[in-house]
């Protein structure tokens, strides 16, 4: 019945997009050369922290080299703060993750003229088409070949590098060269006095941080693989604690496995926000996690870290680690078909 449901669901998205593609793509002419631009909008409404992190390096670098430009994002509210207050761009403008057209209107009308916008959706759905031919821009970075407001379409360029350089090739566009800046990661001094005293009521010096949900089925670790991953990790330095740590929204489903815990071996059911994820991720001396935004969180807080990818290439060239001190587990069928 899945099988039957998704299909019905693509069939739809594929519908929709050449609908869209019908009634509001057009030809925008490109009528200004990159360098020259002097205000950017990125659309982010998405609202996954993973992308946010990876594309922290080219705000940082704008901010280095060209510093007059001005710097908006279109994202959902859940995310406007980290933007605005950790990464510090100059307009954060709320869109919903799926704005009614009256909204997308509104939006458009909020953000005003801008010279360029940057949507790097790869299949453009009916809503994002929508959402461009409504913004008042003169440039349209993006991926898709099929949409013709995309006026600067840079797929080829960026092909199979990981998202890191996909956005890094902006700046190199735009007349910016040198390396890629780090990604940004904020750490608050309240997350981490709440992990801290976490920490110390259970005796807990040093500790590998373990975690083991990612979005969707196929990136969840079983509570076979988790205590294998503990029994592996203590059977080789006894004195590392091991802090299993959870989302809001995975707490309770973490809490019910079946995991072996004991005085080294604690789950952090605290977390209530993405800081005090990020802190955790600080304090801790080793993480290990499957392909979600801790493996970003900490390759830009410069962690050793063991992430846990699923068997899919494209999948791993845009989002890998990115990180020397990374050590990648590739899982050859599902996520939990490897030997840790």
């Amino acid at each position: 019945m899945k099988a039957i449901v998704s299909r019905i669901q693509r069939w739809r998205d594929t519908v929709r997009r050449q609908l869209g593609i019908m009634l509001f793509d057009t030809n925008r002419p490109v009528s200004m050369e990159m360098g020259q631009a002097r205000s950017i909008l990125f659309v982010r409404n998405d609202a996954k922290l993973g992308d946010a992190i990876v594309s922290s390096g080219l705000i940082r670098k704008l901010r280095k080299y060209r510093p007059e430009v001005k710097i908006s994002v279109l994202t959902s509210a859940g995310m406007a703060s980290l933007f605005k207050d950790d990464f510090g761009v100059d307009q954060v403008v709320h869109l919903s993750k799926r704005p009614s057209y009256r909204e997308i209107r509104e939006v458009a009308e909020a953000v005003g003229p801008v010279d360029m916008v940057v949507s790097l959706n790869q299949d453009m759905k009916m809503k994002d088409i929508y959402l461009l031919r409504q913004l008042k821009s003169q440039l349209n970075v993006g991926l898709d070949p099929a949409v013709k407001l995309v006026n600067v379409n840079i797929q080829q360029a960026i092909r199979d590098v990981h998202f890191a350089d996909k956005f890094d090739h902006l700046a190199s566009m735009m007349g910016i060269e040198g390396p890629c800046e780090p990604y940004m990661v904020p750490l608050h001094q309240a997350s981490l006095e709440k992990v801290s005293a976490f920490l110390r009521q259970r005796g807990i010096e040093r500790y590998a941080l373990l975690n083991p949900y990612g979005s969707g089925n196929e990136r969840k670790l079983n509570a076979e693989k988790i205590n294998q991953i503990i029994h592996t990790l203590q059977a080789d330095d006894d004195e590392l604690a091991v802090v299993i740590l959870s989302a809001p929204d995975s707490r309770e489903a973490i809490a019910a496995l079946p995991v072996e815990y004991s005085e080294r071996v604690v789950h952090f059911d605290q977390s209530g926000s993405i800081y005090d994820a990020i802190a955790a991720v600080e304090l801790a001396e080793l993480v290990i996690s499957v392909d979600t935004a801790i493996v970003h969180i900490a390759t830009g807080l410069g962690k050793n870290q063991i992430a846990i990818y699923r068997d899919d290439k494209d999948n791993f060239a845009n989002w890998h680690p990115n990180s020397e001190q990374a050590k990648v587990i590739i899982a050859t069928e599902d996520i939990n078909s490897f030997q840790f």
